[in-house]
């Protein structure tokens, strides 16, 4: 099913999305994916159920946009794989609440969709650095980088490691970085 389309330019839609999707992400971080139902999230939302229908299908088309989100959070960031860093961010404040994900019983399916996700943002990207290259070659390494950040993610969101994301990121970019220059060179 998909939702109706509200005029994203006005500010009032605008909000009640934001509305929509901070009140989906917060129950799924009390009580997991599968224990969110439309009616929670209207509840919490402070809107009607028909206002859901207007914005979303359903939850996993809220779900996938809180993730298409941030890639437009990482414009600004320094290139390559901005997306990274925008995630590491919005994960600080979050690291408790996201604590034991991938041991709930839907905690799988979401990293499932998480990996998905940030293969296509990987994807995109190198894209843009090489578009030269060929779409297999690209397949890989999206897959190659997507999968290495998804596991120092969930790493340090479950782990009790004292390290900044600032930190993360930087390690990733400066581990990455001889990936992209042999990509550029292959």
């Amino acid at each position: 099913m998909s939702a109706k389309s509200p005029n994203l330019k006005d500010r009032r839609v605008q909000q009640t999305n934001t509305r929509l999707r901070e009140a989906f992400i917060s129950l799924v971080h009390e009580r997991g994916y599968e224990g969110v139902a439309i009616r929670d999230v209207v509840q919490r939302a402070g809107v009607g159920r028909s206002t859901f229908y207007t914005h979303f299908g359903d939850l996993e088309e809220l779900h996938e946009q809180w993730l298409k989100d941030f890639p437009a959070q990482s414009n600004g960031c320094r290139p390559p794989l901005g997306f990274a860093h925008a995630f590491l961010e919005h994960a600080q404040p979050q690291r408790g609440s996201w604590h034991g994900l991938g041991r709930k019983r839907d905690g799988a399916a979401i990293q499932r969709r998480f990996r998905q996700h940030l293969v296509a943002l990987a994807r995109a990207e190198l894209i843009q650095i090489v578009p030269q290259q060929r779409p297999a070659v690209i397949d890989v390494v999206s897959r190659y980088l997507a999968g290495a950040f998804a596991e120092v993610l969930f790493w340090w969101i479950d782990g009790q490691v004292r390290i900044s994301h600032a930190e993360i990121d930087k390690l990733f970019y400066r581990l990455t970085e001889p990936v992209l220059d042999e990509l550029r060179a292959y």
